[in-house]
C-alpha cells in the first residue's frame, strides 16, 4: 500500500500541501485499502477454517460467528469516534464551494468542469438552499445528446444556446 501511494502521488503531480488537492487525492487511497481488505478476508477465512476442521457442529459455528462479531464490534468501537471527528470537522470542500458561490455576482452563470466543483456547489444549492440565483452548468454534461433537451429549462433564466448544425 505504501508503494502504491508513493508511486501514485509522485506521478500525479498534485501538491499535497493544498487542502483541496489533498481531499481530491484522498479518494484514490481506497484502491490499495481494498486489496489489503481482500487479503485480510482471505486470512480470516483461513484462520476460521481451523476450528471447523478440529471441532464439528455447533461449537465451530459459535466460534466463527463470535470471532466475526467481535471484529465488527472492535472496528465500530475504535473507528467510529475517529471517523466522526474527521468527517464533522473537515470542511475543506464546503469552504471551497462557499468561496466560489459567494464570489459570484447576483444571477451569475457558473460553468464548472470537475466533479469537485460540480458536486460541492450543487450540494450547497440544492440541499442547503444557498445562492439559488446562480445558474450552475457542467461543461462535462453539455456534450451529452440529452443536454439540448434541457435548453428550454434554461431559457427561463435568459440563457440561450446557439443552434448546432448537423454537418
Amino acid at each position: 500500500m505504501a508503494l502504491y501511494l508513493c508511486v501514485f502521488h509522485s506521478l500525479a503531480n498534485i501538491p499535497l500541501d493544498d487542502p483541496l488537492a489533498r481531499a481530491v487525492s484522498s479518494r484514490f487511497s481506497m484502491q490499495p485499502n481494498m486489496i489489503v481488505a481482500i487479503w485480510l478476508g482471505m486470512g480470516l477465512i483461513a484462520i476460521l477454517k481451523w476450528p471447523t476442521a478440529r471441532f464439528r457442529g455447533f461449537p465451530a459455528v459459535v466460534f466463527r460467528h463470535g470471532v466475526c462479531m467481535s471484529l465488527v464490534l472492535y472496528q465500530l468501537h475504535t473507528g467510529f469516534d475517529e471517523l466522526r471527528a474527521r468527517w464533522y470537522h473537515d470542511d475543506t470542500l464546503r469552504s471551497y464551494a462557499q468561496g466560489i458561490l459567494h464570489s459570484l455576482p447576483q444571477n451569475a452563470v457558473l460553468l464548472s468542469y470537475t466533479d469537485i466543483n460540480w458536486n460541492t456547489i450543487r450540494y450547497l444549492q440544492l440541499c442547503e438552499r444557498q445562492r439559488g440565483d446562480v445558474t450552475h452548468l457542467s461543461l462535462q454534461l453539455m456534450p451529452f445528446p440529452w443536454f439540448p433537451r434541457q435548453h428550454h429549462l434554461l431559457r427561463e433564466r435568459n440563457i440561450h444556446f446557439p443552434a448546432i448544425s448537423a454537418d
